[in-house]
């Protein structure tokens, strides 16, 4: 909370960063599918997954959002079978990998109802987006974050 936040932006952000905080402390884990590695930079990853079932998130969601960043990780959401991402992605399990897979934890009518998304794929809830850039725990995410909380999907998508 910031002295030049309303009351109101106040509780707003304490709300937030508690359903954050929760959602990294949790279900977030719970979600997860698998990580895995490909010789494929995130971007192609996203270009070969763009007719897929696939939500994106994190450093890939704020890139496709307009943010300027090069991804190095990559994390997606996918709701039914992560087997074409795996092929289509050339993904193989790796604990170490730095592309993670994971179920939503929200439902499918909240990303048509949001507007979430650009000409090509699906973006995660931004409370999701904005966790996701937290868990990276370097600088650079942590300050992609704070960007994200600020403007979210309100700058121009990249075609």
């Amino acid at each position: 909370y910031r002295a030049s936040d309303t009351p109101d932006e106040g509780r707003w952000r304490r709300l937030y960063d508690g359903w954050v905080a929760a959602y990294l402390a949790g279900p977030r884990d719970d979600a997860l599918v698998g990580r895995y590695s490909t010789r494929l930079r995130p971007d192609d990853v996203v270009r070969a997954l763009a007719d897929g079932d696939v939500t994106l998130s994190g450093e890939s969601a704020a890139r496709a959002a307009g943010y300027d960043i090069a991804p190095v990780t990559l994390d997606l959401y996918v709701r039914d079978s992560v087997g074409p991402a795996v092929t289509a992605g050339r993904l193989r399990p790796d604990p170490d990998g730095t592309v993670t897979v994971r179920r939503p934890v929200w439902t499918p009518g909240s990303e048509r109802e949001l507007g979430r998304g650009g000409p090509t794929h699906r973006l995660a809830p931004g409370p999701v987006v904005y966790a996701d850039l937290l868990a990276l725990q370097d600088p650079r995410g942590e300050h992609l974050a704070e960007e994200w909380r600020s403007h979210g999907t309100r700058l121009q998508p990249r075609t």
